[in-house]
């Protein structure tokens, strides 16, 4: 379910959706802690973030996007992107709902399911916005 790469960094969707386009940004090495981030993987990440945030905003018109980095069971440099929105979206079938905005973003238990032809269309809106972003110089 891989988004995009870049030589540091792979953002790949989640399989179980909190909300439309929740994925993963993951080091691409092994790396127990925040603090063991190297400084390329630093300036790397920085346009990752841009990327994540831009594609998901051409992509679904996600207002904000909130990231935790728990790595409580998974001891692996990682955080969790989770788009927000102030409006409900409709995509691949079915109508997305941010029930907790503007507030916290609550958890369900189990997320919402997907069928595999939604992630992979959901995948593919997200690559395809990621790229004219990523491809589009930074202004000012």
């Amino acid at each position: 379910l891989t988004v995009f790469a870049t030589e540091c960094w792979t953002w790949s969707l989640l399989p179980v959706q909190t909300t439309l386009g929740s994925g993963i940004v993951s080091v691409n090495r092994p790396c127990p802690a925040f603090g063991e981030m190297t400084p390329d993987e630093g300036r790397d990440l920085a346009g990752v973030v841009r990327a994540v945030e831009r594609g998901l905003a051409g992509a679904f018109g996600a207002d904000r996007v909130n990231y935790t980095m728990f790595m409580m069971n998974d001891p692996h440099l990682h955080m969790l992107a989770f788009p927000r929105y102030a409006r409900a979206c409709t995509f691949a079938g079915r109508v997305w709902t941010d029930e907790a905005w503007p507030g916290l973003l609550r958890f369900p238990r189990g997320g919402q399911e997907v069928e595999p032809d939604q992630l992979q269309r959901i995948r593919e809106r997200l690559a395809g916005a990621a790229a004219v972003r990523r491809a589009t110089p930074a202004t000012g």
